[in-house]
Parts: C-alpha cells; structure tokens; sequence
C-alpha cells in the first residue's frame, strides 16, 4: 500500500502544471541576468567554434544565396530589370564579386562565374529574406563580408537559445529551460549552420519565434501579438519554402486549443491570417511576375523536389538511380500500387530525418565524431517520451509546438529528406528531451537517488545500443556464414527486437509511473522504435559489402575475372580497372597495382583523381572543399589499360587484378578494400549494415561520392587473399567472420557507342 501512495504520489508529481512548479536554484540566484547568461554561453561556444574549426567555403546552395544577396539590391532599386533581359547583360557582374566579396572566393566560381541573370533567379530559389539579409550586409559591411553574416548567424543562434529557455520554463519547468536551453547550446549541428551561408539560422530562430510568439497569444491574446504570429508566419514562408504550409497547421492547432471560445478563436484567427496575407501578397505578386504562374517561389524546383522525393528506384532522393521518365513518372499510380515500398521508404526517410546529427563536412564539434552522434541519440531518444509526456505536464498549449515537429516529420517523410532538414524542429525537440529526462528521473518511492537513477539510464541505454551494434554487421554475418543466412537474418530480428522491448520497459520501470495513460505512451514509442528497427533491418537495394584491411607487404588481394567469347577487339573502345578502396589519411604508403603484366607503384597521394571522384558536376567542388581530408573518402581508383593488357585479355579470356601495400614512415598507413557478398546469387535476406541505399551511405558511412553499385555479373570473378604466402579463398578478410564473395575490383570496357561493360 505504501508504496502504491507513493507511486500516485509521483505521478501527481510529475503531473503538475508548469506554472505552478517554483524556481530552480539557479533561476533564483541569477534573476534577471539568466538570459543574459543563456545568450552569453551560447554565444561564446559558437565564437570558439570559429576560431578553432575552419569555416567550409561557400558552395551548393550558399552560393545562390550569396549570388542573389549580390543581385537582390539591384532588383530593388531597378525593377525594370526584372523584365529587360538588354539590361541585365550589360551588367558586370563579376566586378561586383570583385569589389564586395573581400576575404573568401565563393567555391563556384573558377569554373562556373556567376552572371546576374543565374542570380536573380536564384532570389526565387527559397525566398528573399535570405537574400535581402545577406545584400543588406554586402552594401553595409563591404570588407570581410562572409565573416560578418557568420558573426551575425552566431548571435540570431543564442537568441533562438533564449527563446528555447522561455519556451521550456513555461511549458515544461524552470529547471528544464536550463537543460534545453543548454543542449541547444552546445548541439554541433546547429553550431555548424552559423558557420554556413544558407537559411538554416535564420529559419530556426524565426520558427522558434513563432511558436514563442503563438503561446504568448495563447495567454493573453492582444491585438499586436496576434499580428506580429501573422508577420512571423510569413517571414518564416519567405525565409524557407518548405515551410509553406506550416502557418496553417499552427493557426488550427491554436484553434483546436481555443476551440471552447469558438468566436473569440474565429476573430483571433482572422487577425493572424490577415497580417499573413499582407505580407505574403507583394511577393507572390513578384513571383507571378517573374514565372507568369501563381507559386511561392521557382514553379519548377518546386515541381522536380516533390516528385524526385517519391521515386523508389531513387530511394527518395534524388541521386544516380533516377530514372529516365522522371518527369512522367506516374508517382501516386506508384503509391497506389506499392503500398508496402512506400511504406518502408518513408520509415526509412523518418529514420535519415532524426536518427543522426547533421554534420556533412565532419567537423565534430565539440565532442568529436562519435560524442556528437551519441549527444543526438540520447536527445531524440529522451524526445520520443517527452513529446509524448508533453500534454500531460503542460496542457492543450502543448499542441502548438508538437503540431510544429510532426508537421516537419510528415512533410520530409514525403519530400526530400536528409539530416539537416530536422534543425527547424530540433529547438522543440531539445525541450522535449528535457521534459523526457525529468520523466525518467521522477520515479516514485523514490529507493534510489537521482543520480544512481540517471546511471541506471544510461546504462541501460548503452547496453541497448551496444548490443544492437553488436548485431551489426560483424556478428550477423559471423552467425551467417556459420550456420545459414536466413537463420542468421530472423536471429538478427528477434534479439534486436527483444533487446529494444527490455530497454523501453526498463525505462517505464525507472521512471515509476504505472497508469493506463502511462503505458499509452510507452506503448506508442516502443512502436516508433520497433518501426524504424525492423525497416532499417529489411533489405533495400539487394547489395551487401565487406572490408578488408591491407597495411602490410604480405597481405595480396587478388581477383581473377574471366570475359565471355562474344567480346571481340573490334568491341573495345577503351578499358579500364576500377577499385574501390579508401587510403588512410595518413598516407604514409605506396600502393601496388597489379593488372595482367602491368605493375604500377602508386603513392597514395596521388591516388585521388577528381575526374571519377562521382559523375555529377557539382561534386568536383565537394572534393575540393574536403581538401586535405579526401583521402578518406570512398573513391573507385581508375586505372586506364593499354592495348597490350587488352590483347592479352582477348587472347588468355581471363585477366587477375592484385592490390598490397607497402607502408613507411613513422607512422604507416595503408588502405581500405571493400568486397561485394552476392546476396542475389545466394537468395537470403540480409542485415541493416549491409543494405544501406545510396543516400544512407551518403550521410551514415560518410561517403559524399555516394556510391553506386557497378552492374557486375557475379560469375565472371573469383577472390582470394594472400596472407605471408598461404593462399584463402573461402575467407577474404581477416576480420571475425567468414568473409566470401568477391573484392569490388572492375575491369570496365567501354564499347564504340559509349556503352560501359563491366566485369
């Protein structure tokens, strides 16, 4: 019995209004400086970011904005630019880029200058608020420009900290303003935004605003709120399109929370969405002059970014897999007939949304690669049960900041979607998480401190992700090759099943509210978690891959590769060997390549090619802003073969590929060789790691080349390796587990009509 009371007790605990929960301790001693101090820290984390990390150069979509940042003042002061196409070619474009833009050159321009003509358009690319703040900037600050608008971003980033500790100690509880607004704080991803010239800042901070702005409306509906949620609503559209229709999902959540005061809600509804209209008219006006068409911006971005985002063969994205009839692709027909595919795209869509941290260009900041992975995982995690746990401590008004996390959740489950695009929402999601760990640190009975509470979490936490990583890939291909792969799969599904249920359910254990509401909500997010699993863990595009490390001079992969009869000399334009390897960044080593007869020593530095670096024109500036760091990135090494290897390919109908290394230095390096698993010859099912699409190597295996799978008959190859003169053939790798199948090693041909051939 007593420990029944104390058990209500803490639900009734946990329960309790926002409002009425006291000050934290820090909130009392600090007073009227704690925001001053919340915008203090945030601010000097981001200040020591740019000193100690260098700045990505502008590219992508920072450059169009910094274009139209340049072309917008021009557009505004000459309207009739906007239709004499006379004049804007006699406009030097490039001089203006010479005389405002001091300290950086933009990435694009050796190759690709921009012309005012490409930049005006690129004003409708997003919106013009982006635009109009960078060329009020540009025209005020004509010297050191970029790092000016970074400087800027900066300081917009620690208000939006502000907003999230407001938002938090009135939703949720004083002493959570300090845990979100410290998360925000030192939350890598969006740290890195305020080093880039692109929207993210300005869109997260506005955003937050408005939701800030709608709760205050929520408490005391003055006229001048209401208009300034309409304004804010509208900036927000022309800052990000993908906003477009956030404001009307907000103006009903805030009517569904009004709803028993219909006509006061219908009037203060009015309001908002005229002060919406207002601003939005001039622009939608401009557009329709500009594209002849009523739309938020470009008619036809917006057009190719819907329908690239629902293609299978593109996995959602648009990468090499689009096909040829993309713009008669009957998408909904698709839909229609798909069901099940689509269903398991956008699961796979919501896990690339929120399972990692933005961080494209590895920068780690401040807790390293792995911390900063982790630091978003635990966040997401406690998020999943605050958001849930939301309407309980805080009311109908929880309404409006959910309705803004699941619009963005729907709208990239549909649309494109990659990590980044969860930094609108990851300021509410912060908030939650603070709401989700006072949760789990609320148990009642209280038989165990706080502290000892919060090392249970975490060991618990730690133990499910472990042993999931476990599972993956090592010991499931390990159990595999052993026994069989589909035994190997169904182990793969049930344990990781199992180890996610106990988890969850020693959660609910050690957060010690038991009531029907409770388990509710336990139940929906051990749902989510069990979606994602078993989505991630069903095969995608039927590939699977290995590596195998070679850093020393004993170790030999080879590869033989036989050619049918009906290739011919007269069928050969052009051949060449393609590997797929990874130098260290060390690159302490020189490689050996052997094809046929020909040998070649090849320094590791002089391995990375930007020619083959990914057949699409804007990933040759990608490579070079890696810079240094290329060396760690997945690249096919190209080799082109002369007329004697081609003759001797013809004549013996076989050829052997070799690869080693020979390290030196002090610290000596060597390189990564990835292998193939014939997963469509051996007709199993296969684990998670091994079924990654192009796009989930592109931001989970930190591929920007975004690897393609070469179409390769799987019996034309036979792999073995080397190891100090004893020769495997069932075991390719010395890595735990039986690695078979064959090395990624290709001999294209290239056939007189440009075809490509490989085998």
């Amino acid at each position: 019995m007593a420990d029944e009371i104390t058990r209500q007790d803490a639900c009734r605990e946990f329960e309790r209004p926002a409002g009425e929960r006291p000050d934290d301790r820090l909130s009392r001693w600090l007073g009227s400086r704690a925001v001053w101090y919340v915008f203090g820290v945030a601010l000097v984390v981001r200040l020591i970011f740019f000193v100690v990390v260098k700045q990505p150069t502008v590219q992508f979509d920072a450059s169009r904005y910094v274009g139209a940042g340049l072309a917008f003042p021009l557009a505004l002061t000459n309207p009739s630019l906007l239709s004499d196409s006379a004049a804007r070619s006699e406009i030097r474009f490039d001089l203006l880029f010479n005389d405002l833009i001091a300290d950086e050159r933009a990435n694009w321009w050796a190759s690709n200058p921009p012309t005012f003509e490409k930049s005006l358009d690129d004003i409708f690319f997003a919106g013009p608020v982006y635009p109009a703040f960078l060329g009020a900037v540009f025209r005020l600050i004509p010297r050191y420009d970029f790092w000016f608008v970074r400087i800027l971003q900066a300081i917009i980033d620690s208000l939006t900290a502000v907003l999230i500790w407001r938002i938090a100690r009135r939703l949720v509880s004083p002493a959570a303003g300090w845990w979100a607004a410290g998360i925000w704080a030192v939350y890598g991803a969006a740290i890195f935004k305020c080093g880039e010239l692109n929207t993210e800042t300005a869109a997260i901070a506005l955003a937050t605003f408005l939701v800030w702005a709608l709760i205050r409306a929520y408490d005391d509906p003055r006229r001048g709120r209401l208009w300034l949620v309409g304004v804010l609503g509208a900036v927000l559209v022309l800052t990000k399109a993908s906003t477009a229709l956030l404001f009307p999902v907000l103006l009903c959540a805030w009517f569904w929370v009004k709803r028993r005061h219909f006509r006061q809600a219908l009037a203060h509804t009015a309001i908002m969405g005229i002060a919406f209209a207002l601003v939005m008219a001039p622009w939608l006006l401009a557009v329709w002059l500009r594209y002849q068409t009523w739309s938020l911006r470009d008619p036809a971005y917006a057009g190719a970014n819907l329908r690239s985002s629902n293609i299978l063969e593109s996995e959602g994205y648009d990468l090499h897999l689009t096909p040829p009839d993309f713009w008669t692709y009957p998408v909904w027909r698709g839909i229609r007939n798909h069901p099940l595919d689509y269903a398991k795209l956008y699961l796979r869509k919501f896990y690339r949304m929120w399972g990692r941290a933005s961080d494209e260009y590895r920068l780690g900041f401040p807790f390293g690669l792995t911390g900063e992975q982790w630091v978003h995982r635990i966040v997401v995690v406690l998020a999943l049960f605050g958001l849930l746990l939301w309407p309980v401590r805080a009311g109908p008004v929880a309404l409006i900041p959910l309705a803004l996390i699941a619009y963005f959740a729907g709208l990239h489950m549909v649309m494109h979607v990659v990590s980044r695009y969860n930094l609108v929402a990851m300021p509410l999601v912060a908030i939650g998480a603070a709401l989700g760990g006072e949760w789990l640190l609320s148990a009642g009975g209280k038989k165990i401190g706080p502290i000892k509470r919060a090392a249970v979490a975490a060991a618990v936490m730690a133990a499910v992700c472990a042993g999931i990583a476990v599972l993956r890939p090592t010991a499931w291909l390990a159990v595999g090759s052993l026994f069989s792969w589909e035994s190997a799969t169904w182990a793969f599904w049930i344990s990781g099943s199992l180890l996610i249920i106990g988890g969850v359910f020693v959660f609910a254990w050690l957060s010690g509210q038991r009531g029907i509401l409770y388990r509710a909500i336990i139940a929906a997010a051990l749902t989510v978690f069990l979606l994602v699993f078993w989505t991630q863990a069903i095969p995608r595009e039927g590939h699977a891959d290995w590596s195998v490390r070679l850093d020393r001079p004993g170790k030999v992969a080879r590869q033989t590769i036989a050619f049918p009869d009906w290739l011919v000399r007269d069928s050969i334009e052009a051949a060449f060997a393609e590997i797929d390897m990874v130098v260290d960044a060390r690159k302490n080593c020189t490689v050996t390549i052997s094809v046929g007869n020909l040998t070649q020593r090849i320094p590791a530095d002089s391995l990375i090619d930007v020619q083959y670096f990914y057949k699409k024109p804007s990933y040759s500036v990608f490579s070079k802003a890696y810079g240094d760091r290329l060396c760690d990135i997945r690249q096919w090494v190209v080799l082109p073969l002369d007329d004697a290897i081609i003759d001797s390919i013809l004549a013996h109908r076989e050829i052997t590929v070799s690869l080693s290394v020979e390290p030196y230095g002090a610290s000596p390096g060597g390189v990564t060789l990835y292998g193939d698993l014939p997963v469509r010859d051996y007709k199993h099912w296969i684990g998670p790691s091994f079924t990654l699409g192009s796009i989930e190597r592109y931001y989970e295996g930190d591929d920007p080349r975004i690897w393609a799978e070469e179409p390769l008959d799987f019996k034309t190859a036979a792999s073995e390796i080397v190891i100090d003169g004893t020769t495997h053939k069932d075991d390719l790798s010395d890595r735990w587990g039986r690695q078979i199948g064959q090395y990624r090693m290709v001999i294209s041909i290239v056939k007189p009509c440009g075809v490509f051939v490989n085998f």
